[in-house]
């Protein structure tokens, strides 16, 4: 069964983000797991009359990395008599600075609430898009507004064999990963744990073409 041993909680400390670090550190206890909390704050950059790593830039990065990091122990304070949690402040674009944790602190599970996207964050891509898709380890999004457990735990897999011999290995892999982390967190909250494969029927976007006029029931039948 797998049981997470280093846990990542990731904070944005002008956002309401009790509910991951609430998680967090319940799954910590649950686990056994170190549990670090860290929040990243912006590279002070190139602006008018002031130059990238000069002395007033400088200045300017570490008064928000101290503020950020009071602001930090302020927000996981109440929880240290809980759990030991260690705290990190990093700076720099916030997804790339996440994996670099990941990877420097051998963590094995990133917990975080999703961002709030402007209109361009949706064209050009999300912090947690790019997370989701890069970072070395599993990536739990926790919703602002959440359960305190989960009564049932959905794990998607694909046992489809129509792959090449490699890439059918690495697919099971995946698969197993998935139904052990999935089996782990429904032990933990006492849940159901429901398994679900997508397949497509052979010729079932022929059968939707326009020329076909075959009824939706027929097609779902």
């Amino acid at each position: 069964m797998t049981i997470f041993r280093d846990i990542l909680c990731v904070v944005d400390i002008g956002e309401d983000c009790t509910a991951a670090v609430e998680r967090a550190v319940r799954l910590a206890e649950d686990n056994q797991a170190s549990l670090t909390v860290v929040d990243v704050v912006d590279r002070v950059t190139e602006g008018i009359g002031m130059h990238e790593g000069g002395p007033i830039s400088a200045d300017l990065q570490s008064a928000m990395e101290t503020s950020h990091a009071q602001k930090l122990e302020t927000l996981i304070d109440p929880y240290r008599q809980q759990i030991s949690i260690k705290t990190k402040i990093r700076n720099g674009t916030r997804f790339l600075e996440i994996i670099r944790q990941v990877l420097s602190g051998a963590h094995d599970l990133v917990i975080k609430i999703p961002e709030k996207l402007a209109w361009l964050d949706r064209l050009f891509g999300s912090d947690d898009m790019n997370l989701l898709r890069a970072c070395p380890c599993p990536v739990w999004l926790v919703k602002l507004q959440t359960e305190k457990s989960y009564r049932r735990i959905l794990a998607a897999v694909d046992v489809d064999d129509l792959y090449p011999p490699a890439e059918l290995k690495s697919r099971h892999a995946l698969n197993q990963t998935i139904l052990e982390m999935a089996a782990s967190l429904a032990l933990s909250d006492f849940a159901e744990l429901h398994i679900v494969h997508a397949w497509r029927a052979i010729g079932e976007s022929a059968m939707r073409g326009v020329f076909m006029h075959t009824p939706e029931a027929e097609i779902v039948a």
